[in-house]
């Protein structure tokens, strides 16, 4: 097992950001995680908080974990590109880097992370066999609890409760990701975002859809990726 920080430049954010990389053992090519933190949190909260390197040798996938800053995983309305830079950029960089197989990803992520990883199933250009949203769903059903943030407003350009119904919304989206990628949601009854991951639940067949009780936190996250990937 390697576990790497790599440090790149972007054009689709025109500066240097980071990512943390762990490879298994062995020669690949391997399957690939993409794992994205809830908003706050940059590339290495996963690997503080988790043993994702034992997870990533257990299940012989190369987990990729780059940092999204406040930009819920979009192309920001008053900011950067990161969804380009997440679905576009960094995997043509991983081709060229590592012995990867691109045709076997799964993409997983927490909070807004998890909404991250909706969007870039719904609007991105790669295919995953799998998306994994933990305690989040569409951040545009939280509007009254974003509205008046300005990290939110700078990420969306509005008021995240005016876009429901829109390209954002990933509860009008969830059935286009279905048509080609396995949707799972685990959340807790007590979890800021719980409203719109029960929502995304109610649309999702029973069986991928994991409620527990309380609030979940980085080890109940890890449990379910042990379990899912």
């Amino acid at each position: 097992m390697t576990a790497l920080t790599v440090h790149f430049y972007s054009s689709a954010l025109t500066e240097c950001n980071s990512m943390q990389v762990v490879l298994p053992s062995g020669d690949g090519p391997w399957p690939v995680l993409w794992l994205l933190p809830p908003m706050g949190c940059n590339h290495t909260r996963w690997s503080a908080h988790t043993d994702i390197e034992a997870l990533a040798e257990r299940k012989q996938r190369m987990v990729v974990m780059p940092d999204l800053k406040l930009s819920c995983g979009l192309d920001m309305v008053h900011g950067l590109g990161f969804h380009s830079m997440l679905v576009t950029e960094l995997p043509l960089f991983l081709r060229e880097h590592f012995s990867v197989d691109l045709t076997s990803q799964v993409i997983a992520g927490a909070k807004e992370g998890a909404y991250a990883a909706l969007y870039a199933a719904a609007h991105g250009t790669q295919a995953y066999e799998q998306v994994i949203a933990l305690s989040g769903g569409s951040l545009t059903d939280e509007g009254e609890l974003l509205d008046s943030d300005l990290r939110f407003c700078h990420a969306f350009g509005d008021q995240v409760s005016a876009l429901r119904g829109s390209a954002y919304d990933m509860g009008t989206q969830v059935q286009k990701i279905r048509k080609h990628s396995e949707v799972y949601a685990a959340y807790g009854m007590e979890d800021r975002y719980c409203r719109s991951a029960s929502r995304l639940g109610s649309r999702l067949p029973p069986e991928q859809v994991e409620v527990l009780h309380g609030t979940l936190g980085w080890e109940e996250w890890y449990e379910v990726l042990q379990r899912r990937v």
